[in-house]
């Protein structure tokens, strides 16, 4: 037993190191090149180590450092000497693999988290034009350079105002942004009338809230983009 045992301490020494490696070198594009996306690989060892890390656009850039000194000390903790792990916070999203997954969309993990309260009034109202925001979050987003887009809109009838924001990782091709939005977006009615949805997936995250949560000069109009379309990614 004791060539085995020394084999997988060596085993966990590598993805240990190589994911010290990656850890600063994300760290360092966050805070030196102002990047809101950032992955690094290391190739030493048995176990290759990738790492990708996505931070909200509508944070600012010292907020993205420390939202990712957070999920850096949580992905350590559940990772615990496999070969993956994920975290998820609602300012960022970290992604630790001992292979290469930066093309990945829906594959290996899709959830949906609801909050808030059920909305007030007309909630059938409420539900149809969440999901058109969301549709045509879809829609839209793949279109923009970066993979990224912030809107709002108010329900009708003096409803309230749908702030939404849809994002895709930068490694993903444009048909695997729309692919990874539309099943996040499939997702999202099991938290509607709810008044806050996000769904998460391996390329994407979608967020809906009645509370405003980015700032408002970073919205744009989504139904013009959505007829007359934008910059493409590959």
């Amino acid at each position: 037993m004791q060539p085995v045992l020394r084999i997988l301490h060596v085993q966990l020494l590598d993805v240990q190191r190589n994911l010290n490696t990656t850890f600063r070198e994300v760290q360092g594009q966050i805070v030196t090149r102002n990047k809101y996306f950032a992955t690094a690989q290391q190739g030493g060892g048995n176990d290759p180590g990738s790492t990708l890390f996505q931070c909200r656009n509508y944070l600012s850039i010292p907020d993205c450092a420390a939202c990712f000194d957070v999920v850096s000390v949580q992905i350590r903790n559940c990772y615990g000497g496999a070969h993956g792990a994920r975290v998820v916070d609602d300012g960022c999203f970290l992604r630790y693999e001992t292979s290469a997954f930066f093309d990945q969309t829906t594959a290996t993990f899709n959830a949906v988290s609801c909050g808030g309260n059920q909305t007030k009034g007309e909630s059938s109202t409420f539900t149809s034009s969440v999901q058109q925001v969301l549709m045509n979050l879809q829609t839209t987003t793949p279109t923009i350079t970066g993979f990224h887009a912030a809107t709002k809109a108010q329900v009708p009838n003096n409803g309230p105002i749908i702030y939404a924001f849809a994002r895709c990782i930068e490694t993903v091709t444009q048909s695997g942004c729309f692919n990874c939005l539309n099943a996040a977006s499939s997702d999202m009615p099991t938290c509607l009338p709810n008044s806050d949805g996000k769904a998460f997936a391996d390329g994407c995250f979608m967020i809906y809230s009645t509370t405003s949560f980015f700032p408002g000069n970073q919205t744009i109009s989504i139904t013009p983009l959505k007829k007359q379309g934008s910059s493409k990614k590959g």
